[in-house]
């Protein structure tokens, strides 16, 4: 029985070729953008981005779905991008995991900015 011979040229390039693949499959995983706090909330109402409300009229209400469109926030509570101004309470209908939105609402309307750190 022959014993086989690998030269040595060959074996680098297998594990050279093991190794890139395995790069590549680590790489792959896309990173999660990281969250960007904008401020604070002065009051208890519903965080949303302003663009989602630009043509909100008593005609033309705008519905949003909880955790997707808008997100619950109590004061102080931090206010992420891109949601970008809070609605009162007494300016929303809530119908069940949705809201009714009928007036738009500026950028950081109701949104304490955070202050730049010094020193940077």
């Amino acid at each position: 029985m022959e014993k086989e011979n690998n030269h040595p040229e060959e074996i680098i390039e297998e594990i050279e070729e093991v190794v890139i693949e395995e790069e590549i499959v680590v790489e792959e995983p896309a990173e999660e953008e990281p969250e960007v706090i904008i401020g604070t909330s002065k009051i208890r109402g519903v965080a949303v981005n302003s663009k989602d409300l630009e043509k909100a009229t008593e005609d033309y209400p705008i519905v949003l779905n909880v955790y997707e469109d808008f997100f619950p926030v109590h004061p102080g509570d931090p206010v992420k991008a891109p949601q970008d101004a809070v609605v009162p309470m007494d300016k929303i209908q809530i119908i069940g995991p949705m809201i009714r939105i009928i007036e738009y609402f500026e950028p950081m309307t109701n949104i304490e900015p955070i202050e730049e750190e010094q020193g940077e």
